[in-house]
């Protein structure tokens, strides 16, 4: 099996379960998880680094302004 760099992949959800639920799952992939717990919390993070993948779910979302969701396309 060959080594490669490990990807970052942001979680975000703001139901403390399903995020956790979300960690057990994906963490055998062996990839950087990080992880939100609202929006505005994964911003900061998502400004922070490269991200391969981002799995956003949040009810009470705080990404409804044109700016943060233009952000997170990009």
């Amino acid at each position: 099996m060959m080594d490669h760099e490990k990807v970052n992949i942001l979680l975000v959800d703001d139901q403390p379960a399903k995020l956790l639920a979300y960690e057990v799952i994906l963490k055998e992939l062996g990839e950087n998880l990080i992880v939100a717990a609202s929006g505005r919390e994964a911003l900061p993070r998502a400004r922070a680094a490269r991200f391969a993948d981002a799995s956003l779910s949040c009810s009470r979302s705080l990404l409804n302004a044109p700016p943060e969701r233009a952000f997170l396309r990009a």
